[in-house]
């Protein structure tokens, strides 16, 4: 009978050998949990089934089956001889030999004359053209597998649907700024467009020409001398009323 060992040093993630209901014998488990200085809970390393643990649990010992039977070490060789199949005899009687069959003479088969090729007359239909026989089925070569599409790794993956997410919400963000500025051109106009420059004063609803953004309308003033400027595609801080440089005399 097998028992479990001492506990020593019961903590958290130890080993400790016990019999497992899954397995059905003494495995390696490893303690999950402590109560009271004892294992709580315990996971068996082989199956990784969970239970709570129970100790001093014993392996049960292998049953005899002739001892469960009720038969003793001397009748089990009685047994045995009953069971086994009695033996064949060494060597089958050999069989009389019947009596030699005497071989009936052959029969001489009769000599044809063989005939002369020349004096034979060959007809030429029984001998068919062989550009007229009939060809052979072309046997068609195998088709070629599919070739097998390329593994996407997770990572890969992962990569490729961010960065579609990304697009996906650049354009919704595009499309955001692009009906504000339609709202803007259709409620201004562009009539009183003015080139911008640094050195420019621009008021709210201002329409300005950008020579890189293209149209745009001012709808915030950041002071002193800054301006938000709503574009076709994107909203820009600009600045503004930046003094000119003085020429050197």
């Amino acid at each position: 009978m097998t028992l479990a060992k001492p506990l020593k040093d019961v903590k958290a993630g130890g080993e400790l050998d016990l019999r497992c209901p899954m397995c059905e014998r003494t495995t390696t488990h490893k303690i999950l949990s402590v109560q009271g200085g004892q294992p709580r809970q315990v996971a068996c390393m082989t199956c990784d089934y969970r239970h709570v643990y129970k100790p001093g649990e014993p392996e049960p010992e292998p049953v005899d089956p002739w001892l469960e039977a009720g038969i003793g070490v001397g009748d089990q060789e009685v047994a045995e001889d009953k069971e086994s199949p009695p033996k064949a005899s060494a060597k089958p009687a050999a069989k009389a030999k019947a009596p030699a069959k005497k071989a009936a003479p052959k029969a001489e088969k009769p000599k044809t004359a063989r005939a002369d090729p020349e004096s034979v007359e060959w007809d030429l239909e029984d001998f068919p053209d062989p550009a007229e026989a009939p060809k052979a089925p072309a046997v068609k070569a195998p088709a070629k597998a599919a070739k097998a599409e390329p593994k996407v790794s997770t990572k890969e993956a992962k990569e490729a649907r961010e960065a579609k997410e990304a697009k996906r919400a650049a354009n919704e963000e595009i499309e955001l700024h692009r009906e504000k500025w339609n709202d803007l051109k259709n409620r201004l106009g562009t009539n009183l467009v003015i080139n911008y420059t640094i050195n420019g004063d621009y008021p709210v609803d201002q329409a300005i020409k950008h020579s890189k953004f293209g149209l745009g309308f001012v709808t915030k003033i950041f002071l002193p001398n800054k301006i938000e400027v709503q574009f076709e595609d994107s909203a820009k801080v600009l600045v503004m009323r930046v003094p000119p440089l003085a020429s050197n005399a």
